[in-house]
C-alpha cells in the first residue's frame, strides 16, 4: 500500500534534478534562504560525521533520502503559494472537497470496524493499522479548514464525532489537538465580534455534547467499549486521568512509557552527538539496518527516540530546526514567535508519534501549517477579481 506514495519520491527526484540544472545552467546557488542554507550545511555536515564514525550500508541511503524528501517538496510548494496566490486558492478548494469526503467515508469504515470488533489501535479505516496519529493530523487539517471557511457547525460536528473516534481508537494527543481548535475558534470569532454566531455555536455545542453524553452512556458503553479498552469509566480513570496525573507529576509512581524511551536513549552514550549510525534501528520497504530488533522497540514508538539513537540528540535538534524553518515560511510574513511555536510543536508530534518519516503525517502537517498561516480574506478578493475578469 505504500506504492501510491511513490509518487512523492518521484517528484521530489524531479524538483532536485531540476534545482541541479538550474545551478549548472546559470553558474550560480539558489537558495532558499540563508538562513536554511546554513542549518541544512550544519545538518549535512553531522549526518556525513555520522556515517564517517558509524560506517554505512544500504539503509543508510535509503533512511537518508526518507528522513529528507519532503524538503525539496515543501520547499516547492512554499515557494509556489507565495509567488502566486491564486494557484494556492484552486489547490485548497479542491483538496477540501475531496479532504471532506474521505472524512466521511473514513469515519463509516471506523465505525464499522469497531462494531466489528477489530483491535482498537488497528481500526483506523482507509488508514491502515497502526496510523491512529496520521488520522489525528488528518483531522485537525480538515477541521482547521472549517474554520478558515466559516463552516463553524460542519467543524463542530466534525470535532466532536472525531473526539469520540480518538476514545474509542486510544488517540489521546487527537483530543488535546482538537481542544485547541475550538478555543481557536471561539477566541477568533470573539476578536470579530462575530456575537451571533458564537451564540449559534453555543447552541449547537450544548446540543451535540448532550447527545454524545447519552450516546456514551447507552450505546458505546455496552458495545464499542468492550472491544479493547474496556468500560467507559475504565477508559477515564486508565487511560486518560492517569496520564494527566503523570504529566502534571501527581503521579510518581508511574511514569509515561514516552519519557522511558528518553531515558532509554540518553543513557547510550553515543547518541548525545553523532548516534550509532543512520537507519542501523530501521526497517524500510524489507531493508533493515544492522540493529533492527536488537534495540529496545520502544525506541521505534516515536520519532525522537529512534532519530535521537541513529542520528544523535543534535542532528534531530537541527533536523527539527529545519523542519520548523520550512513549516513556519509556508505562506504570509514570518517571524521569531512563529518559528519558536513551530519548532515547539514539532517537538511535541516527535515526543508523541514517528511524523517525518510517515509520507501521510509529514504531508498533512506541511498542510496544517500552510492553511493555518493563509489568509482567507485573500480568498475571497482573489475569488471577487476572478469573477470581475470573467465578467468583463
Amino acid at each position: 500500500m505504500r506504492l501510491p506514495w511513490l509518487i512523492l519520491d518521484f517528484f521530489s527526484l524531479y524538483l532536485i534534478g531540476r534545482y541541479l540544472f538550474l545551478v549548472s545552467k546559470n553558474g550560480k546557488y539558489f537558495i532558499y534562504a540563508n538562513a536554511y542554507y546554513f542549518i541544512f550545511s550544519f545538518l549535512a555536515l553531522l549526518l556525513l560525521v555520522n556515517i564517517i564514525v558509524n560506517g554505512i550500508e544500504l539503509i543508510t541511503i535509503v533512511k537518508l533520502w526518507d528522513t529528507l524528501k519532503s524538503v525539496p517538496i515543501f520547499i516547492y510548494f512554499t515557494k509556489l503559494f507565495k509567488s502566486n496566490n491564486f494557484v494556492f486558492i484552486k489547490f485548497y478548494r479542491k483538496y477540501y472537497n475531496f479532504l471532506t469526503l474521505l472524512f466521511i467515508i473514513n469515519h463509516i469504515m471506523i465505525f464499522y470496524q469497531i462494531y466489528s470488533e477489530i483491535e482498537y489501535d488497528l481500526a483506523t479505516g482507509t488508514f491502515g493499522g497502526e496510523s491512529s496519529h496520521t488520522i489525528g493530523f488528518f483531522w485537525i487539517l480538515l477541521m482547521l479548514m472549517q474554520i478558515k471557511q466559516k463552516h463553524d457547525i460542519r467543524f463542530l460536528l466534525a470535532a466532536f464525532s472525531s473526539i469520540l473516534l480518538s476514545i474509542l481508537v486510544d488517540n489521546n494527543s487527537a483530543i488535546y489537538l482538537i481542544g485547541v481548535l475550538i478555543v481557536y475558534l471561539g477566541y477568533i470569532r470573539f476578536k470579530k465580534g462575530e456575537f451571533v454566531r458564537i451564540l449559534k455555536l453555543s447552541v449547537v455545542s450544548i446540543t451535540t455534547i448532550v447527545i454524545t453524553v447519552i450516546f456514551f452512556i447507552t450505546f458505546l458503553n455496552k458495545i464499542a467499549f468492550t472491544v479493547g479498552i474496556g468500560s467507559l469509566e475504565n477508559y477515564l480513570n486508565i487511560r486518560t486521568m492517569r496520564a494527566i496525573n503523570i504529566y502534571i507529576g501527581k503521579n510518581k509512581q508511574v511514569e509515561d512509557e514516552r519519557l522511558k524511551i528518553l531515558k532509554k536513549v540518553y543513557s547510550i552514550n553515543d547518541t548525545m552527538f553523532f548516534g550509532s549510525g543512520i537507519g542501523k534501528g530501521s526497517e524500510i520497504n524489507d531493508i533493515k539496518g544492522s540493529m533492527y530488533r536488537k534495540i529496545d522497540p520502544h525506541l521505534m514508538i516515536n520519532e525522537i527516540g529512534l532519530l535521537s539513537y541513529e542520528i544523535g540528540f543534535l542532528g534531530f535538534i537541527f533536523l527539527l530546526i529545519m523542519y520548523a524553518y520550512i513549516l513556519s515560511n509556508s505562506l504570509g510574513k514570518t517571524n521569531v514567535v512563529i518559528y519558536f511555536i513551530s519548532f515547539v510543536v514539532l517537538l511535541l508530534f516527535s515526543l508523541k508519534c514517528d511524523w517525518i518519516n510517515d509520507d501521510r503525517s509529514c504531508f498533512f502537517v506541511f498542510m496544517i501549517w500552510a492553511v493555518g498561516l493563509y489568509n482567507i480574506r485573500s480568498h475571497y478578493f482573489m475569488k471577487s477579481m476572478a469573477t470581475n475578469l470573467v465578467i468583463r
